[in-house]
């Protein structure tokens, strides 16, 4: 537990500047959407191949913008991640929680894909309903639905209806 790394807006800034290889990152930036697509492209690459075109990079416009909001809408429903996450009209306004939020949510599901582990204290509370997300099985599954992470047959062997797994991406043993 004392290695855990404490997550605020700084850290968040860092991961961002880091990962996407952008300078002067503020949450002032997401209102764009194009920080919100190439997330998920590290998040979901399979899903995000559809609109690698669709992406609007520094978008100048409102129009421009809506259209990369659109498209954040269409991925979230398609991973069955509540769109609620990523509360647009909060964000546009630069409200601190629903930008900090999040982003906590894309940097948990980074993780996932990326060391298959997270781990980290929240540097500020987040709504119940977020928690309960990230502490259920819910983010695993929208992850191997997406073909994000792949997990071995045996996982879901105690599972007793295998259908509602059909979907999944499921490693077989050759």
């Amino acid at each position: 537990m004392a290695d855990e790394t404490k997550i605020g807006k700084e850290e968040l800034r860092v991961w961002i500047e880091d990962t996407l290889k952008r300078k002067d990152f503020s949450f002032n930036c997401l209102k764009d959407g194009d920080i919100y697509l190439q997330l998920f492209e590290y998040i979901w690459p399979k899903v995000m191949k559809k609109y690698k075109g669709r992406i609007i990079m520094y978008p100048s416009s409102d129009n421009e913008r809506k259209e990369n909001w659109k498209v954040i809408n269409i991925v979230l429903k398609k991973v069955q991640l509540e769109e609620d996450f990523i509360k647009y009209n909060d964000i546009v306004k630069n409200n601190f929680k629903p930008c900090y939020e999040s982003l906590i949510i894309l940097y948990f599901l980074y993780s996932l894909v990326r060391y298959h582990e997270c781990d980290f204290i929240l540097a500020h509370p987040i709504d119940q309903k977020l928690t309960d997300f990230m502490s259920s099985e819910k983010p695993l599954t929208c992850l191997v639905k997406a073909g994000s992470v792949n997990l071995p047959k045996n996982v879901f062997e105690n599972f007793g209806n295998m259908s509602q797994w059909e979907d999944l991406h499921i490693l077989t043993e050759k």
